[in-house]
């Protein structure tokens, strides 16, 4: 084991650190079961025991900004510490990836990991409990999960006093209010066990208000294992890729759900959003309900309520991608993943998007992005993705696109109109294309891959974020 600073003194306090650490793990663990057979809250010096180990470990003795993608210092002292991560990876699409990303990440800053492959959990009952017994077996020091889908298992790391990191990259709210109301249960009732990672700030907020009690905001990022630099064949003057259902079919589903004039006010809104693109849904729909429908402000502790917003989403962003790409003249664009004809322009299918996005990123002159409605100030994935092949992007204005690259203004566009005129400029202008792409790969390589956010997670957890 290496030790970038500190020598045999490192290795010293490391091993104090697991021997103190290891008796009131150990203690916690046959202690946290009650009289009855049930889980018990885990006693306060486990969870301290534990957090006082997180603190040690990512509190490293250099505090200089790394000069590449990590502190090689840092990871050098936090290499030594005991620290197994509980990786769980969920179904989905991209879900899977992201805890995937997650997964390299912490292993390439010398952690220890192990995958609980939520899909493969349906076989034997016998073989899943050998499985989660060989996992616990493993004392693992934190579990990440995407959302809510960890606690599925939730019983198995509180039992043992696990504290474990929630990533919502959608929506909180998006699930049935009675399957919310039991998630809302178990992190109020165990706060200490459970650590919330919003993606967006809109939903801190209520998310506090109703109970969770360590809340953070956390961005999505770049996995450097799959978007790596790539010399650009330019196959495509303008692309864009990304998952669109059919509208009839989302509309339909959504009118059967609702009553008038619940439709009447989710066709309002969304035509709204067609018109301002680059304006939040979520102070839109205020401004809707203040004018014409004071029944219909947003509460989220109302039933129902997540899954109206899950609707508008899924059927308002596939109107509002087809919106924008409908408005470009200038060019015809390559559109991947759409389930429906597109006038003006070439569709395909939906590509893999390990093995076959990246090169299509860095392929294409212009690749855009637009926005789903469930991000309200926050950016998706596709930044980040584009950026680490070197492509170049177009995307609907953001506000935190600002922490992400400073010059981002030349990059947006806040309606049709104007991305069209964008398209035309930089088509025409290749060497100012060619430097943007450049400086954004730069500054999300930076400070914005998978080992960036897997570190801010360690220091949360630990109390130093």
């Amino acid at each position: 084991m290496r030790f970038a600073q500190g020598g045999v003194e490192a290795r010293r306090r490391v091993a104090l650190d697991a021997a103190e650490i290891k008796r009131p793990l150990r203690e916690g663990n046959k202690s946290s079961q009650g009289a009855d057979g049930n889980a018990e809250q885990p006693k306060p010096a486990n969870q301290d025991a534990r957090k006082q180990l997180m603190r040690k470990a990512v509190t490293g003795r250099s505090r200089r900004s790394h000069s590449r993608l990590v502190n090689q210092e840092m990871w050098g002292c936090l290499s030594g510490a005991p620290i197994r991560v509980c990786v769980v990876r969920p179904h989905g699409v991209i879900a899977p990836l992201v805890m995937d990303g997650y997964d390299r990440a912490f292993r390439r800053l010398g952690l220890r990991t192990r995958v609980l492959d939520l899909s493969a959990l349906g076989g034997n009952p016998n073989s899943l409990g050998k499985q989660l017994a060989n996992l616990m077996a493993w004392k693992p020091t934190m579990a990440i999960c995407y959302g809510f889908t960890g606690l599925s298992v939730s019983g198995l790391f509180r039992s043992a006093g696990v504290p474990l990191a929630l990533l919502f990259y959608d929506s909180p709210f998006g699930v049935p209010w009675e399957m919310f109301q039991e998630y809302l249960k178990e992190l109020t009732a165990f706060p200490d066990l459970y650590y919330c990672f919003l993606w967006d700030r809109a939903y801190r907020e209520p998310c506090v208000r109703m109970g969770m009690h360590y809340v953070y905001p956390i961005m999505l990022a770049a996995d450097t294992s799959v978007f790596v630099p790539r010399t650009p064949a330019y196959r495509f003057d303008v692309s864009f890729a990304g998952r669109m259902g059919d509208i009839a079919e989302l509309r339909r589903a959504r009118q059967a759900a609702a009553i008038p004039r619940v439709n009447d006010f989710v066709d309002r809104l969304i035509e709204r959003k067609l018109t301002r693109p680059s304006t939040p849904l979520l102070e839109l729909w205020a401004e809707l309900a203040r004018e014409s429908f004071p029944d219909m402000v947003l509460d989220w502790g109302r039933p129902g309520m997540g899954e109206l917003h899950l609707h508008i989403h899924r059927e308002g962003s596939a109107l509002l991608r087809r919106a924008l790409l409908q408005a470009i003249r200038s060019a015809k664009p390559e559109v991947f993943g759409a389930d429906w004809e597109l006038p003006g322009a070439a569709v395909h299918p939906m590509i893999d998007y390990v093995r076959e996005l990246p090169a299509l990123y860095a392929d294409s002159r212009i690749n855009l992005n637009i926005t789903a409605l469930q991000l309200e100030y926050s950016v998706n994935n596709r930044i980040f993705d584009v950026a680490a092949t070197g492509g170049f992007l177009l995307t609907d204005h953001r506000e935190d696109l600002q922490q992400v690259f400073p010059d981002f203004a030349r990059m947006t566009y806040h309606s049709g109109e104007e991305l069209d005129a964008k398209i035309t400029y930089f088509l025409a202008h290749e060497s100012e294309r060619s430097e943007l792409a450049a400086e954004l790969q730069k500054a999300v390589l930076i400070g914005h891959t998978y080992e960036h956010r897997a570190l801010y997670v360690l220091k949360s957890l630990a109390g130093n974020a």
